[in-house]
């Protein structure tokens, strides 16, 4: 029953079923910068020129409003994984989505931070743990 979502330096916050095409972009400080001085309606990936009238890009708040039946169906339970830089922009958008009534207040976050094959191995416990929480078998 667990939802996934992904944070990308190049896409921005996006739910997993979007499709991508390889890219190659660090979480360099300017970029996790940017991101976290945006909100839930800043469009990603920033656009170069303003040419354009409409934004191009995507934004974290119509991703957690389909990821959530539009607030309806708020989280109770995060994993925020990744490098450090990541989990900083993570936290300030899991503000907003509390903000925004998408993770409940009280919601238990978990924050899953190290090498990349401890991250999957600690990401891995946390979905089977809350599977079981859920009742799975």
């Amino acid at each position: 029953m667990a939802q996934a979502a992904f944070l990308s330096a190049h896409l921005g916050f996006r739910a997993a079923s979007t499709p991508i095409a390889s890219y190659d972009v660090p979480m360099t400080p300017q970029i996790a910068a940017a991101m976290k001085a945006g909100n839930l309606g800043t469009r990603w990936p920033q656009q170069k020129t303003k040419k354009r009238v409409m934004p191009s890009g995507e934004h974290p708040g119509m991703h957690i409003a389909g990821m959530t039946d539009f607030g309806s169906r708020p989280f109770a339970s995060v994993a925020l994984a990744g490098g450090y830089r990541y989990i900083e922009i993570m936290q300030k958008l899991l503000r907003l989505f509390q903000d925004g009534g998408f993770v409940e207040d009280d919601a238990v976050v978990t924050v899953i931070n190290g090498p990349i094959g401890k991250m999957r191995v600690d990401l891995r416990n946390w979905l089977v743990a809350a599977h079981l929480e859920e009742g799975g078998g």
